[in-house]
């Protein structure tokens, strides 16, 4: 039950996320389709890491605080995503957080 609270107030925060700033970012095209896996092949979890290909995740959001790489997250539905619970502490408001689409760069600031 309270994995179920949990994941409810999550979703609820990046939804109201998404909705309030989405329109501060522009639309940038992209070759690649939502869901839809641009890949050489599959790999079951991460060793070592490696480079990506834009389009080879496309499930993968990103979490900002403040202008800034917070976390990662899955895309669940059309509009929620999932994220860890310590990614987002108590501390903060729902309004400190931007959840971004088809960026591929999480390096630098998001002005």
């Amino acid at each position: 039950m309270v994995f179920l609270l949990v994941f409810i107030y999550i979703c609820t925060i990046l939804l109201c996320s998404t909705e309030s700033y989405s329109h501060r970012f522009s639309q940038k095209s992209t070759d690649c389709q939502c869901g839809q896996i641009k890949s050489r092949g599959l790999a079951l979890r991460v060793v070592g890491g490696r480079y990506l290909d834009q389009g080879e995740h496309p499930f993968l959001a990103l979490l900002l605080h403040n202008q800034m790489f917070s976390c990662g997250a899955s895309i669940i539905s059309r509009n929620f995503v999932l994220t860890a619970a310590h990614c987002i502490p108590n501390r903060f408001s729902v309004k400190d957080f931007i959840v971004l689409l088809g960026v591929h760069d999480r390096v630098h600031r998001f002005n």
